[in-house]
């Protein structure tokens, strides 16, 4: 039998403390990199999908970020 860890909710379900939500997720991929507070991961991604250094984008902007 597997070891449930983490802890029960008030709706009866297990909470896992050790879950990670994929950034494949688009709900996930929003909140990581369409987020100004995020601003310098949305860089970091976009600098490595370009294969530019980051001095290169100097500025970005998040106009709207909802379909």
């Amino acid at each position: 039998m597997a070891k449930v860890t983490g802890k029960a909710t008030n709706k009866g379900k297990i909470e896992d403390d050790n879950f990670i939500m994929s950034p494949k997720i688009d709900f996930a991929f929003k909140l990581l990199f369409g987020d100004p507070k995020n601003i310098d991961l949305l860089k970091a991604l976009l600098c490595a999908i370009l294969n530019v250094p980051t001095d290169e984008l100097n500025e970005l902007t998040i106009i709207n970020n909802e379909l």
